[in-house]
Protein backbone atom coordinates (compact mmCIF):
# COMPACT_ATOMS: atom_id res chain seq x y z
CA UNK A 1 0.00 0.00 0.00
CA UNK A 2 1.49 3.23 -0.87
CA UNK A 3 2.24 5.87 2.09
CA UNK A 4 0.10 8.85 3.48
CA UNK A 5 2.64 10.98 1.97
CA UNK A 6 2.79 8.73 -1.58
CA UNK A 7 -1.30 8.92 -1.86
CA UNK A 8 -1.29 12.58 -1.25
CA UNK A 9 1.30 13.23 -4.28
CA UNK A 10 -1.11 11.36 -6.23
CA UNK A 11 -4.40 12.52 -5.88
CA UNK A 12 -3.14 16.58 -5.34
CA UNK A 13 -3.93 16.64 -2.10
CA UNK A 14 -2.15 18.10 1.44
CA UNK A 15 -1.36 14.94 3.57
CA UNK A 16 -3.85 16.70 6.36
CA UNK A 17 -6.80 15.77 3.80
CA UNK A 18 -5.62 12.33 3.23
CA UNK A 19 -5.31 11.30 6.96
CA UNK A 20 -8.90 12.81 6.76
CA UNK A 21 -10.12 10.58 4.55
CA UNK A 22 -7.91 7.30 5.79
CA UNK A 23 -9.97 8.47 9.30
CA UNK A 24 -13.25 8.00 7.92
CA UNK A 25 -12.42 4.74 5.99
CA UNK A 26 -10.89 3.55 9.01
CA UNK A 27 -14.20 4.27 11.20
CA UNK A 28 -16.85 3.00 8.94
CA UNK A 29 -14.59 -0.41 8.38
CA UNK A 30 -13.20 -0.28 5.17
CA UNK A 31 -9.73 -0.26 6.10
CA UNK A 32 -7.17 -1.35 8.86
CA UNK A 33 -3.77 1.14 9.63
CA UNK A 34 -1.41 -0.94 11.48
CA UNK A 35 0.85 2.60 12.28
CA UNK A 36 3.64 2.00 9.91
CA UNK A 37 4.31 4.42 6.84
CA UNK A 38 2.84 1.64 4.48
CA UNK A 39 0.30 -0.17 7.08
CA UNK A 40 -3.07 -0.12 5.44
CA UNK A 41 -4.77 -2.87 4.83
CA UNK A 42 -8.31 -3.25 3.26
CA UNK A 43 -10.54 -4.76 4.78
CA UNK A 44 -13.52 -5.21 1.79
CA UNK A 45 -13.37 -8.10 -0.77
CA UNK A 46 -11.94 -5.64 -4.16
CA UNK A 47 -14.18 -7.50 -6.17
CA UNK A 48 -17.27 -6.01 -4.04
CA UNK A 49 -15.82 -2.78 -4.65
CA UNK A 50 -15.38 -3.16 -8.63
CA UNK A 51 -18.97 -4.22 -8.83
CA UNK A 52 -20.40 -1.24 -7.02
CA UNK A 53 -18.16 0.85 -9.54
CA UNK A 54 -19.35 -1.20 -12.55
CA UNK A 55 -23.30 -0.27 -12.04
CA UNK A 56 -22.76 3.17 -10.59
CA UNK A 57 -26.44 5.32 -10.24
CA UNK A 58 -27.13 8.75 -12.22
CA UNK A 59 -28.90 11.77 -11.32
CA UNK A 60 -29.64 14.12 -14.22
CA UNK A 61 -28.41 17.81 -13.91
CA UNK A 62 -30.86 19.71 -14.07
CA UNK A 63 -29.57 23.24 -13.57
CA UNK A 64 -27.12 26.01 -12.38
CA UNK A 65 -27.55 26.88 -8.68
CA UNK A 66 -26.75 30.87 -7.93
CA UNK A 67 -28.05 31.58 -4.46
CA UNK A 68 -30.32 34.11 -4.30
CA UNK A 69 -31.17 34.14 -8.34
CA UNK A 70 -33.15 32.18 -10.27
CA UNK A 71 -32.52 28.62 -11.14
CA UNK A 72 -30.63 27.77 -14.14
CA UNK A 73 -31.99 25.43 -15.94
CA UNK A 74 -30.42 22.89 -18.70
CA UNK A 75 -31.98 21.89 -21.56
CA UNK A 76 -33.47 18.20 -22.15
CA UNK A 77 -31.67 15.81 -22.82
CA UNK A 78 -29.81 16.75 -19.06
CA UNK A 79 -25.98 15.70 -18.52
CA UNK A 80 -26.18 12.73 -16.10
CA UNK A 81 -23.58 12.41 -13.57
CA UNK A 82 -22.80 9.36 -11.08
CA UNK A 83 -24.65 9.71 -7.62
CA UNK A 84 -22.48 7.94 -5.48
CA UNK A 85 -25.50 5.25 -4.44
CA UNK A 86 -28.68 5.73 -2.52
CA UNK A 87 -30.33 7.38 -5.18
CA UNK A 88 -34.12 7.15 -6.03
CA UNK A 89 -36.55 7.71 -8.73
CA UNK A 90 -36.90 11.67 -8.69
CA UNK A 91 -33.45 12.94 -7.22
CA UNK A 92 -31.43 15.24 -8.99
CA UNK A 93 -28.37 17.55 -8.89
CA UNK A 94 -27.54 21.14 -9.33
CA UNK A 95 -24.13 22.78 -9.67
CA UNK A 96 -22.80 25.53 -7.88
CA UNK A 97 -22.13 28.45 -9.49
CA UNK A 98 -19.99 31.44 -7.24
CA UNK A 99 -18.73 31.39 -3.88
CA UNK A 100 -21.46 32.61 -2.04
CA UNK A 101 -21.89 28.65 0.10
CA UNK A 102 -18.56 28.34 0.71
CA UNK A 103 -19.32 29.04 4.22
CA UNK A 104 -21.91 25.90 4.55
CA UNK A 105 -18.87 24.09 2.32
CA UNK A 106 -19.91 24.20 -1.03
CA UNK A 107 -17.92 25.68 -3.35
CA UNK A 108 -17.89 26.87 -7.32
CA UNK A 109 -18.32 23.59 -9.42
CA UNK A 110 -19.49 21.26 -6.80
CA UNK A 111 -22.58 19.48 -7.55
CA UNK A 112 -25.45 19.49 -5.22
CA UNK A 113 -27.39 16.20 -4.78
CA UNK A 114 -31.15 16.97 -4.05
CA UNK A 115 -33.75 14.62 -3.21
CA UNK A 116 -37.61 16.75 -3.49
CA UNK A 117 -40.25 16.98 -0.71
CA UNK A 118 -40.05 19.06 2.88
CA UNK A 119 -37.18 18.82 5.25
CA UNK A 120 -37.29 20.23 8.47
CA UNK A 121 -33.71 21.08 10.06
CA UNK A 122 -31.63 20.21 7.91
CA UNK A 123 -29.75 21.24 4.50
CA UNK A 124 -32.12 21.83 2.23
CA UNK A 125 -33.02 23.72 -1.26
CA UNK A 126 -35.47 26.86 -0.08
CA UNK A 127 -37.16 28.86 -2.83
CA UNK A 128 -38.86 32.02 -1.79
CA UNK A 129 -41.64 34.13 -2.69
CA UNK A 130 -39.73 35.69 -5.78
CA UNK A 131 -38.32 32.15 -7.28
CA UNK A 132 -34.94 32.35 -6.18
CA UNK A 133 -33.41 29.41 -4.98
CA UNK A 134 -30.77 28.88 -1.54
CA UNK A 135 -29.62 26.17 0.89
CA UNK A 136 -30.94 26.80 4.00
CA UNK A 137 -32.21 24.93 6.91
CA UNK A 138 -36.21 25.26 7.84
CA UNK A 139 -37.96 25.26 11.18
CA UNK A 140 -41.47 25.86 12.02
CA UNK A 141 -42.26 28.59 14.28
CA UNK A 142 -45.03 28.74 17.44
CA UNK A 143 -46.63 31.31 15.37
CA UNK A 144 -47.11 28.72 12.59
CA UNK A 145 -44.37 31.11 10.87
CA UNK A 146 -41.15 30.02 9.51
CA UNK A 147 -37.11 30.44 10.17
CA UNK A 148 -34.49 30.04 8.06
CA UNK A 149 -30.94 29.66 9.04
CA UNK A 150 -27.33 28.99 7.72
CA UNK A 151 -27.43 25.07 6.66
CA UNK A 152 -23.95 24.30 8.35
CA UNK A 153 -24.90 23.14 12.30
CA UNK A 154 -23.63 26.13 14.40
CA UNK A 155 -23.99 28.90 12.20
CA UNK A 156 -27.46 29.57 12.70
CA UNK A 157 -26.29 30.31 16.55
CA UNK A 158 -23.96 32.67 15.50
CA UNK A 159 -26.00 34.57 12.78
CA UNK A 160 -29.50 33.83 14.26
CA UNK A 161 -32.63 33.10 12.79
CA UNK A 162 -35.02 35.04 10.79
CA UNK A 163 -38.77 34.81 9.84
CA UNK A 164 -39.26 33.80 6.24
CA UNK A 165 -42.84 34.35 5.08
CA UNK A 166 -43.30 32.87 1.52
CA UNK A 167 -40.75 30.45 1.66
CA UNK A 168 -40.75 26.50 0.49
CA UNK A 169 -38.32 23.66 1.48
CA UNK A 170 -37.72 22.06 -1.98
CA UNK A 171 -35.64 18.70 -0.98
CA UNK A 172 -33.12 17.97 0.80
CA UNK A 173 -29.84 17.99 0.04
CA UNK A 174 -28.48 14.67 0.11
CA UNK A 175 -24.78 15.36 0.03
CA UNK A 176 -22.34 17.00 -1.85
CA UNK A 177 -20.15 16.05 -4.62
CA UNK A 178 -16.81 17.73 -5.31
CA UNK A 179 -15.30 16.87 -8.35
CA UNK A 180 -11.74 17.12 -8.83
CA UNK A 181 -9.25 16.21 -12.04
CA UNK A 182 -6.92 13.18 -11.34
CA UNK A 183 -3.13 13.07 -12.67
CA UNK A 184 -3.30 12.33 -16.50
CA UNK A 185 -6.76 12.78 -16.73
CA UNK A 186 -8.79 15.48 -19.27
CA UNK A 187 -10.46 18.11 -17.24
CA UNK A 188 -14.32 17.19 -16.82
Amino acid sequence: MPSVRELAAKLKRSASTVHQHLDALERRGLIERSGGAHGLTLLVDPKLLEERDQAPEVVPVRGVLQPGRHLKRMGSPYPRVSACGNARKGDYALRVDGDRLQAEGMFHGDLVMIRPGAVWNEPALVQYMDGTLDIKRLAPLRDGSLAVWSARPGLGQRRGTRRAPGVVAVGRVLRVVREFEAPGEEPN
